[in-house]
């Protein structure tokens, strides 16, 4: 089993919202103490000092310092396309080993939740934080926010009532798992980029539009070790095109694009999968429209979220976030994506077939390094040999392998039998 390597970028973002400017500067202060040049790592995001820009990435962790209820909190994340901060065991830990310098205690809500009945108000616990959001509890649940406490350097967690009006405290907006879900088919055939383009049309799809962080982390991982890697693919056709004659590498995203039609004055781009100095980073250029041919790749809507499984195999060291017992498969893959949805990252499942339990499991937060305000978190993946064990991951693209033959000039789908001369659609 190959080893897999994910590297994610993420930016923090300040939100003030122009509510107590005080209290902003106060809090403000404490977390960028001592920073380095970059900002201070806190939590497995990074703090920037404020001369840096507050604009929104789709990678950011938004910090609000304005409090709310945990419910209008929730919301406020959800309305930006991100979740409550979710704290696994290593964040915990991040959280209280590196930052000594605050001098006051730190509150913030979580994307946590707690049975009712299992929990006294006003009491304050330092066990790894709840999930019972995302088990099957029948008792009412209470929200859980993180409590720092500066002069003991501990991080504990309490609970409160989620629509208390009297209960408001800051939160982060995390990275969510994306919801977008696509298919996306690979033709190995050679095509120019309008016969490309057509094709995909004609199938209800489109060339690649777009890659996020994510796209571009799932597609180095079907061309390396998925569905694709056995493939002779080298580059591909994508939607852009542009004015320019890009010869040289360049990383995502195109900011280039052009809306003219006359192929012959401008160029297609497409995305190269070799002479990468990093395989993690999306590499670009572009080439003539009419008078050179790629493979190609059409994506559109999917209903689905895709989990690749491996056979026999279990991963090491990832976090384990609860088990369930007298689950099928399909129960399990209904449960993973529940389990996201509440704000707790489901990224992968083990199912025993011996027993039908399933094992829910996400990545730890590993900090590399800092640079020009962002942080990366390297995800490795170890699998270890275990019959009977199947680890099943998901992912929010579904790639799929497109079969071609070939008459004449006319290049035919089999699956979907489109015509890419038939310009009568």
């Amino acid at each position: 089993m190959n080893l897999l390597a994910f590297v994610k970028t993420s930016k923090l973002v300040f939100i003030d919202k122009g509510h107590n400017n005080a209290k902003r500067e106060q809090l403000t202060f404490g977390m960028i103490e001592n920073s380095s040049q970059f900002g201070t790592l806190i939590m497995g995001v990074i703090f920037l000092p404020k001369c840096q820009s507050t604009e929104d990435k789709t990678l950011s962790t938004i910090f609000v310092v304005e409090r709310m209820t945990w419910q209008d909190g929730y919301d406020y994340c959800k309305s930006k396309r991100k979740r409550l901060k979710y704290i696994s065991p290593s964040t915990k830990a991040a959280f209280r080993d590196q930052n000594p310098h605050i001098a006051s205690d730190v509150t913030i809500w979580t994307a946590h939740k707690v049975a009712n009945e299992t929990v006294t108000h006003g009491k304050r616990y330092y066990s790894e934080f709840p999930l019972d959001n995302i088990k099957d509890v029948s008792s009412p649940l209470l929200c859980v926010y993180l409590v720092y406490e500066a002069d003991n350097k501990r991080v504990g967690w309490e609970a409160g009532e989620c629509h208390d009006k009297s209960v408001r405290y800051s939160f982060f907006c995390d990275i969510a798992f994306p919801t977008d879900k696509k298919s996306m088919t690979l033709y190995e055939a050679n095509l120019t980029w309008p016969n490309a383009n057509t094709f995909c049309e004609k199938t209800d799809g489109s060339l690649l539009q777009e890659i996020s962080g994510n796209t571009g982390l799932e597609l180095d991982d079907f061309f390396h070790s998925g569905n694709w890697s056995n493939t002779r693919v080298s580059s591909f056709w994508t939607n852009h095109t542009l004015l320019d004659h890009v010869n040289t590498v360049e990383q995502w995203p195109i900011d280039k694009t052009s809306n003219t039609t006359n192929f012959e004055e401008i160029y297609c781009a497409y995305v190269i999968l070799e002479e990468q100095v990093d395989k993690n980073i999306v590499g670009w250029m572009s080439d003539f429209c009419l008078n050179s041919s790629r493979s190609f790749l059409c994506e559109k809507e999917s209903d689905e979220f895709y989990f690749e499984p491996y056979k026999n195999y279990k991963p090491v060291g990832l976090n384990v976030l609860f088990e369930a017992r007298q689950l099928s498969v399909t129960d399990c893959m209904v449960k993973c994506n529940a389990t996201t949805e509440v704000g707790i990252p489901c990224e992968m499942f083990v199912w025993n077939s011996l027993n039908s339990t399933c094992y829910f499991m996400n990545y730890e937060e590993i900090v590399l390094n800092i640079s020009h305000g962002y942080y990366h978190e390297q995800r490795i993946t170890n699998y270890k040999f275990v019959e009977g064990l199947t680890t099943y991951k998901r992912y929010s693209n579904t790639p799929i392998l497109g079969d071609y033959y070939q008459t004449g000039d006319t290049i035919t789908s089999t699956s979907n039998n489109v015509d890419i001369n038939d310009q009568s659609k």
